[in-house]
């Protein structure tokens, strides 16, 4: 049987070490309010707003939260936290060093149960980015998987960012929209 002090003492530990030591501090420091699911776009979010409104820190919290509920009740799946930066250097070295990756990244990446995507638009997106971006932005949204993104930009934003409204229309019919600007 799972305990709350095996859950306290080891499983939220080991998750806390894949997150920033800024965010570690934020998550331990913040009482944040979780949003409400829309129950037609379950466990799927895009929180957007201006710089230092707490959307990481609020889609850490969410990460944990589901997280938790996934080990008390046991189920299977793989819950991915990544940074945009993060998804598309793993999926360089993937392309320069094939050999080196057992698994498609990808494929890790479009399938898991839940993934959380930090900082959509942080960094400047390349033609193959962008590409790539596409197919794991349409891979869940036809699998019906859910994701939680945060980016400064608004969908609007995304499409100018982009010159390509397709991933934009996917996250909203996919995602409930929250703006942060507190």
């Amino acid at each position: 049987m799972r305990t709350q002090a095996q859950w306290d003492n080891y499983t939220l530990p080991k998750l806390m070490k894949q997150f920033s030591p800024r965010l570690q501090r934020d998550l331990q420091n913040l009482d944040i309010i979780l949003p409400k699911e829309d129950k037609s776009k379950p466990g799927s979010f895009y929180i957007h707003g201006e710089t230092n409104t707490g959307k990481t820190t609020t889609a850490a919290k969410m990460f944990l939260e589901v997280c938790e509920q996934r080990y008390f009740n046991k189920l299977k799946g793989t819950y991915i936290w990544t940074t945009t930066y993060d998804f598309f250097e793993a999926l360089k070295k993937e392309f320069d060093h094939p050999a080196e990756i057992e698994n498609s990244t990808m494929i890790k990446f479009t399938s898991a149960a839940q993934l959380y995507l930090d900082d959509l638009g942080d960094i400047k997106i390349t033609d193959w980015g962008l590409s790539q971006l596409q197919v794991l932005i349409n891979q869940r949204y036809e699998a019906l998987l859910p994701i939680v993104i945060t980016s400064n930009l608004s969908l609007e934003e995304l499409t100018e960012v982009t010159g390509d409204g397709r991933i934009s229309s996917r996250i909203g019919r996919m995602c409930k929209i929250m703006g942060v600007n507190e």
